[in-house]
């Protein structure tokens, strides 16, 4: 009888350490990347004045890189809607300017500069937020942001009349 108690003492104390072993591999599995990406963004400037109606466009102009490999980025520009503006409009129901488009990225950094953001006549002026999302391809993401200010006029244009 001594025999049977000390084997399935054996036997359950060899199968809760295969368990445990099997639940530690599972854990150290699904580690992997665990860090988000770095963004800098390098234009527009915070508190930049953005021109409506350029047909150029915005500069956009940043850096992103990450440990392991980017996947894609995406840009949000929508009003603040704080009612602080720094001019008085006469047409105060213009629609508000928003914009969101995403991007790919590949590699683990990338600077990308381009004038995709163009900013129509007719949209509302004030205070916008610019907000940059940026993941990799475990799923990790990070936030950056700017406040930029839209103007219907540009205030180092010399006007002579």
């Amino acid at each position: 009888m001594k025999t049977i108690k000390i084997n399935s003492h054996l036997i359950f104390l060899s199968f809760f350490s295969f368990l445990l072993c099997a639940v530690a591999a599972c854990d150290s599995d699904n580690e992997g990347d665990t860090t988000s990406p770095v963004i800098r963004i390098i234009a527009p400037a915070e508190d930049a004045h953005l021109l409506i109606g350029d047909a150029e466009g915005v500069l956009f102009e940043a850096e992103f890189s990450d440990d392991i490999q980017l996947a894609s980025y995406k840009i949000d520009i929508h009003y603040a809607g704080d009612g602080h503006t720094h001019t008085r409009h006469e047409d105060e129901e213009l629609p508000e300017f928003s914009y969101q488009r995403s991007f790919t990225l590949q590699g683990s950094r990338e600077q990308v500069s381009h004038r995709n953001i163009v900013i129509p006549e007719g949209v509302r002026p004030g205070e916008y937020h610019l907000v940059v999302y940026c993941s990799d391809t475990s799923g990790n993401e990070s936030v950056a942001a700017r406040d930029i200010e839209l103007i219907e006029e540009d205030p180092d244009h010399d006007q002579d009349h």
